[in-house]
């Protein structure tokens, strides 16, 4: 039996890239091409990435109370499939440069529940 192809992406080639949207997000549209199964190469195609950096969760447990502790935020994204915008979440948030994910914890912990974390696992 034939061993399977593997791609990776050193495959496929960006032919251009241009950024559409630059606000709390970025937006890139790319055009690329990449190999096909059969041996052929891709035409070229566009696609949109939308780019977003990291980002750190945390969910908080009091043993004493056995208990978690989940936020309730608003949420743009949810009105737009006709739902509440009001989501039940992670303590989360985006890693800014330089900043380890523990200081993310910390720092959101902090910010969207008044909490700080003794131990992080």
């Amino acid at each position: 039996m034939p061993k399977p192809f593997q791609f990776n992406a050193s495959d496929v080639k960006v032919e251009m890239r241009e950024t559409v949207f630059q606000g709390f997000f970025r937006m890139d549209k790319l055009w690329l091409t990449h190999p096909r199964f059969d041996g052929r190469d891709m035409p070229v195609f566009s696609r949109e990435l939308f780019i977003r950096g990291d980002a750190t969760c945390v969910l908080p447990y009091d043993p004493g109370r056995d208990e978690v502790v989940l936020l309730e935020q608003f949420r743009l994204g949810a009105l737009g499939r006709n739902q509440s915008p009001w989501l039940l979440e992670l303590v989360a948030g985006m890693n800014e440069d330089g900043e380890s994910p523990e200081e993310v914890a910390q720092r959101e912990g902090q910010e969207e529940a008044g909490l700080s974390f003794s131990r992080l696992d």
